[in-house]
Protein backbone atom coordinates (compact mmCIF):
# COMPACT_ATOMS: atom_id res chain seq x y z
CA UNK A 1 0.00 0.00 0.00
CA UNK A 2 1.01 3.20 -0.93
CA UNK A 3 1.40 6.32 1.81
CA UNK A 4 3.96 8.70 0.63
CA UNK A 5 4.96 9.80 -2.80
CA UNK A 6 8.76 10.94 -2.46
CA UNK A 7 11.40 12.32 -5.10
CA UNK A 8 14.12 10.39 -3.56
CA UNK A 9 15.48 8.65 -0.62
CA UNK A 10 18.70 8.25 1.42
CA UNK A 11 19.93 5.73 3.87
CA UNK A 12 22.05 7.24 6.22
CA UNK A 13 25.55 5.05 7.37
CA UNK A 14 25.56 4.37 10.58
CA UNK A 15 21.98 5.51 11.79
CA UNK A 16 18.45 3.93 11.77
CA UNK A 17 17.20 6.63 9.76
CA UNK A 18 15.87 7.46 6.07
CA UNK A 19 15.95 10.89 4.76
CA UNK A 20 13.25 11.36 2.12
CA UNK A 21 12.52 13.83 -0.28
CA UNK A 22 8.64 14.76 -0.25
CA UNK A 23 7.26 16.30 -3.69
CA UNK A 24 7.14 20.01 -1.87
CA UNK A 25 10.99 19.56 -1.59
CA UNK A 26 10.67 19.54 1.84
CA UNK A 27 13.34 17.11 3.80
CA UNK A 28 12.12 14.39 6.60
CA UNK A 29 13.29 11.37 8.39
CA UNK A 30 12.00 8.34 9.86
CA UNK A 31 13.46 5.48 11.97
CA UNK A 32 13.79 2.23 10.16
CA UNK A 33 12.45 0.37 13.11
CA UNK A 34 9.94 -1.11 13.30
CA UNK A 35 9.77 -2.08 10.09
CA UNK A 36 6.31 -1.03 9.10
CA UNK A 37 4.37 1.50 6.31
CA UNK A 38 5.54 4.80 6.81
CA UNK A 39 3.02 7.52 7.02
CA UNK A 40 3.01 11.36 7.64
CA UNK A 41 2.62 10.73 11.21
CA UNK A 42 6.07 9.02 11.48
CA UNK A 43 7.97 11.99 9.62
CA UNK A 44 10.08 14.36 11.61
CA UNK A 45 12.14 16.96 10.12
CA UNK A 46 15.38 17.05 8.57
CA UNK A 47 17.73 19.71 9.66
CA UNK A 48 21.13 18.37 8.14
CA UNK A 49 22.67 19.05 4.84
CA UNK A 50 21.30 17.27 1.46
CA UNK A 51 22.97 13.79 1.54
CA UNK A 52 24.57 13.04 -1.72
CA UNK A 53 24.34 9.91 -3.99
CA UNK A 54 28.35 9.00 -3.76
CA UNK A 55 29.32 10.05 0.02
CA UNK A 56 30.63 8.32 2.46
CA UNK A 57 27.78 8.28 4.44
CA UNK A 58 24.79 8.15 2.61
CA UNK A 59 23.25 5.42 0.04
CA UNK A 60 20.25 5.55 -2.03
CA UNK A 61 17.31 3.64 -0.81
CA UNK A 62 17.48 0.50 -2.93
CA UNK A 63 14.05 0.92 -5.28
CA UNK A 64 13.06 -2.38 -4.07
CA UNK A 65 12.58 -1.58 -0.31
CA UNK A 66 10.51 1.60 -1.45
CA UNK A 67 7.47 -0.59 -1.49
CA UNK A 68 8.00 -2.18 2.09
CA UNK A 69 7.87 1.41 3.49
CA UNK A 70 5.11 2.48 1.62
CA UNK A 71 6.56 4.51 -0.66
CA UNK A 72 6.29 5.75 -4.23
CA UNK A 73 9.26 6.96 -6.20
CA UNK A 74 8.10 10.03 -8.40
CA UNK A 75 9.68 9.68 -11.68
CA UNK A 76 10.21 13.01 -14.04
CA UNK A 77 7.43 11.78 -15.92
CA UNK A 78 4.73 11.44 -13.24
CA UNK A 79 6.09 14.29 -12.01
CA UNK A 80 5.08 16.38 -15.39
CA UNK A 81 1.86 14.15 -15.12
CA UNK A 82 0.62 15.23 -11.51
CA UNK A 83 1.82 19.32 -12.94
CA UNK A 84 -0.42 18.92 -16.30
CA UNK A 85 -3.43 17.89 -14.14
CA UNK A 86 -3.02 20.87 -12.08
CA UNK A 87 -2.51 23.43 -14.63
CA UNK A 88 -6.27 21.57 -16.12
CA UNK A 89 -7.95 22.35 -12.65
CA UNK A 90 -6.39 25.53 -12.20
CA UNK A 91 -8.07 26.80 -16.34
CA UNK A 92 -11.19 24.85 -15.32
CA UNK A 93 -11.53 27.22 -12.20
CA UNK A 94 -10.82 30.37 -14.31
CA UNK A 95 -13.50 29.56 -16.54
CA UNK A 96 -16.07 28.67 -13.90
CA UNK A 97 -15.38 31.40 -11.60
Amino acid sequence: MITLRVKAAWYLKGRNWIVVTLLDNSMHMFNITPFRSITKDDLQEYKGIRPRAKSYNTHWLPYYLYRFYGLEKVTPEIRKQINFGKRIIKKRRKILY
